[in-house]
C-alpha cells in the first residue's frame, strides 16, 4: 500500500475510534490485546504480587503525555529488564523528528480523551500505526515496566505497550537486540560494529562521519565480561 494512503488510512482508524468512543461516553478498551495475563504471559510466574491494570488518570490525579519536553533521561527501566529497548528509546528523544514519528506528540489527557493512543513502527518496509488502550500493568499503583522520570508522564510506558502488543506479549521484550529496535523505530539501516578487534581506525572513521549527519549512535558491553 501507498504509504500516505497507509498513513490517511490508519490515522482515520484512530479518529474512527476516538470518535466512537466519545459518541457511546466510553473509554477505549483494547479487544486485541486485552489486559490480562495472556498479555503478559510467562512473566507472571516469576511475579509474586497481584498485577492490577490502571489506567493513567487512575495513577496520578494530573497525567500527562509528555511533560516539559523529552531527553535521553526520562525513561526508566522497570523490574523486568528490556534495557535494549530502553537504550533504543532513549537514543530517539535525541532526535525530535524521528520520535514524533514514532510517537505523534498530538495526544494528551485532556482536550478529546477517550484511553485510545497510537505508535508508529517500521516493519516490512512500512510504517504501521498500532492503537492501544491505556491500561497499564502495575502493582501498588506504580508502574512495573517502562516508566518516565517524572511518575506524571506515560509516553514511554505506553510506548512499550504498544511495541509489547506488535510482538504479541510483553514477555517477548525481555530478551531482545538493540539493533533490531532501532530499525522498527527509525527504518533505517543499521550497523553494528564491534569494538574488540575491530579495526580501531575504521571504527573512528565511522564514528567521525555518523555525528555530522545526527546518526544515532548507541554503545553497549557484554554482561559476561563485566
Amino acid at each position: 500500500m501507498n504509504q500516505t494512503l497507509q498513513s490517511r488510512t490508519q490515522r482515520t482508524n484512530f479518529q474512527f475510534l476516538k470518535r466512537q468512543c466519545r459518541d457511546r461516553g466510553e473509554l477505549f478498551n483494547d479487544n486485541e490485546f486485552i489486559s490480562s495475563i495472556k498479555s503478559i504471559n510467562n512473566l507472571c510466574k516469576t511475579i509474586n504480587y497481584p498485577i492490577v491494570w490502571m489506567r493513567p488518570h487512575e495513577i496520578c490525579s494530573n497525567p500527562k503525555f509528555i511533560a516539559e519536553g523529552v531527553t535521553q533521561f526520562d525513561v526508566n527501566q522497570g523490574e523486568y529488564g528490556d534495557p535494549w529497548l530502553l537504550a533504543a528509546i532513549s537514543s530517539l528523544t535525541l532526535t525530535p523528528k524521528f520520535l514524533d514519528r514514532v510517537v505523534p506528540p498530538d495526544q494528551n489527557f485532556d482536550y478529546g480523551y477517550c484511553g485510545v493512543f497510537r505508535f508508529r513502527f517500521w516493519q516490512f518496509g512500512d510504517w504501521v500505526e498500532v492503537l492501544i488502550d491505556d491500561r497499564l500493568p502495575t502493582s501498588k499503583g506504580k508502574l512495573i515496566f517502562l516508566h518516565s522520570s517524572d511518575p506524571s508522564e506515560f509516553w514511554a510506558a505506553l510506548l512499550e505497550k504498544a511495541y509489547a502488543k506488535l510482538y504479541g506479549r510483553y514477555e517477548a521484550l525481555i530478551y531482545g537486540i538493540t539493533s533490531k529496535t532501532l530499525q522498527d523505530l527509525t527504518g533505517g539501516i543499521v550497523q553494528s560494529f564491534p569494538l574488540n578487534g575491530h579495526d580501531k581506525f575504521l571504527t573512528f572513521q565511522v564514528l567521525n562521519s555518523a555525528v555530522p549527519r545526527s546518526t544515532l549512535l548507541i554503545a553497549s558491553i557484554n554482561i559476561l565480561y563485566v
